[in-house]
């Protein structure tokens, strides 16, 4: 009998470690297809950047007001406790949905088909060095789609402000181009881009 129950007691350890290893490997998971589909999303040249936000902050929004309007009827207590355990964790799952959203879309679109390279003419508006991440932040002006663009190279590229600039581009799966690499003029060679979302200059 003793023999027994130790034998469950190491099973139930064992399926705990392994629920545990495959919980974090989802998280894990979840991140990168979110931090991706965000990636490639901020090099994908579109008329407006930042409509993501705005939508999942209206996301959010909705749901805390839904979930407002369908407890408020009980104590203002049981309201409160109501909207951290519902409210919160919904616009969580929301803002997720809306990550993995993005990776389908624009992650697919980059590296689904690798189109031909093509240049298009830029002028930096904005340069801040980030020397914590051994990186440069741009602003660029693409005066052929009337955009702006924020993109970030490794330290050794330093394109001044005002400066004109050539931006390499693909045409990805979906027909949205996507920025590849960025040179300077008179340079002969090109800087590729690195992933993650270029800060502003100020």
């Amino acid at each position: 009998m003793g023999k027994t129950k130790s034998w469950w007691g190491a099973l139930m350890i064992l399926m705990i470690i392994l629920i545990s290893l495959i919980l974090v490997g989802f998280i894990y998971c979840s991140f990168w297809v979110i931090s991706e589909g965000w990636n490639t999303y901020s090099r994908t040249l579109l008329p407006y950047h930042g409509l993501d936000v705005y939508v999942g902050v209206a996301i959010g929004c909705v749901v805390c007001l839904a979930t407002w309007k369908r407890w408020k009827r009980k104590d203002k207590i049981e309201n409160i406790i109501t909207f951290f355990l519902v409210s919160i964790p919904s616009v969580f799952v929301a803002f997720i949905c809306l990550g993995i959203i993005e990776f389908a879309i624009f992650f697919s679109n980059a590296y689904g088909v690798k189109g031909t390279a093509e240049s298009r003419q830029a002028v930096v508006m904005e340069m801040k060095p980030s020397y914590k991440h051994f990186s440069i932040h741009y602003l660029l002006y693409l005066p052929q789609h009337k955009i702006q663009l924020r993109v970030k190279t490794p330290m050794h590229t330093e394109i001044p402000v005002d400066s004109s600039c050539k931006l390499y581009v693909h045409k990805g799966l979906f027909g949205m181009y996507f920025a590849d690499s960025l040179k300077e003029e008179g340079n002969s060679v090109a800087t590729p881009l690195r992933n993650g979302w270029a800060k502003w200059a100020h």
